[in-house]
Formats: C-alpha cells, structure tokens, sequence
C-alpha cells in the first residue's frame, strides 16, 4: 500500500484531523511554487546568453567576420619550404654550369639557339644542375643532349 492510499483509509477512518491535511496541502503548494520559481531561474540561465548568438548567421565566413569586428585577425599557415613546380627559369638561373650543344658537323657560329634545357647529373657521387644550350642547324638540326638513351620524337 503506498503512501497515497494509506492517507486515504487515514482519513476515512477518522485518525487523520482535516485541519493537519490541509496544512499538508499548504505545505506542498509552496513548495510546488518555489521549485517552479527555481525551474523559471534555470531557464533564463540558461536560454538568456545564446538567444544574443542564435540571431547572427552560422558559418565560418560570418564567425571570421565576427572575430574582424572584435579585433582578431584570421592567421595564415605558416608555410615549410616551397611547394610546387620550379619554373624553367629558376632552374637554369640554379645551374652550376652551361654547356653549349651543337648538331654533329657544324660549328657554333653556323648554328642558332633554339632553348635551354636545364637537366639533373650525377656527377663525382652527387647530384649536379646543368643547363644545356641547345643550339638548331640549317634543315631542323639540333643538338643532342649527351647521355640521354631515350629520344623522344
């Protein structure tokens, strides 16, 4: 028999005075009221600071637009070396040496340059930058790089 019940057979049976009932009536309304007093604190707690950040727009543009206007500034990575491809350019002005490639049979003078192609050795046991001159002949004659096993056409 639980508590309620209990209060109930109490009552009917006359061992419970009316008056003490309604002082327990009493007691537990007021209780009732402080703890939803104590809820509706909770609540403001808890609802008042967010409801300021729910109206601004989420994202990680509006966030970095947010942290400008306090005063922050977006870091960039810090970046390890470089990335990427080397422009012929740099390649060649990195060069230990030039040398100059002409068709076989004809001298320098009778001969134009067409390009420069910078190509990795290995020379005495470590890796050496040359860059080739590669000089064109009459009838699209060109110089051949030495070493080179594969042509491609």
């Amino acid at each position: 028999m639980d508590a309620g019940e209990q209060l109930r057979e109490d009552l009917g049976e006359g061992r419970i005075d009316p008056s003490r009932l309604v002082d327990l009536i009493l007691t537990l309304q007021r209780e009732l009221q402080a703890a939803k007093q104590r809820i509706a604190e909770l609540e403001k707690e808890r609802i008042g600071a967010p409801t300021a950040r729910t109206e601004e727009p989420f994202s990680l543009r509006a966030e970095e637009k947010r942290q400008q206007a306090r005063g922050k500034k977006k870091q960039k990575p810090q970046r390890k070396g470089r990335r990427g491809r080397f422009k012929t350019a740099d390649k060649i002005a990195q060069a230990e040496r030039a040398e100059d490639v002409v068709p076989d049979g004809l001298t320098k003078s009778e001969c134009q340059l067409s390009h420069v192609r910078p190509v990795w050795r290995l020379e005495n046991g470590r890796a050496a930058l040359i860059a080739y001159h590669i000089y064109r002949g009459p009838h699209d004659l060109y110089g051949k790089i030495p070493g080179v096993l594969i042509e491609l056409a």
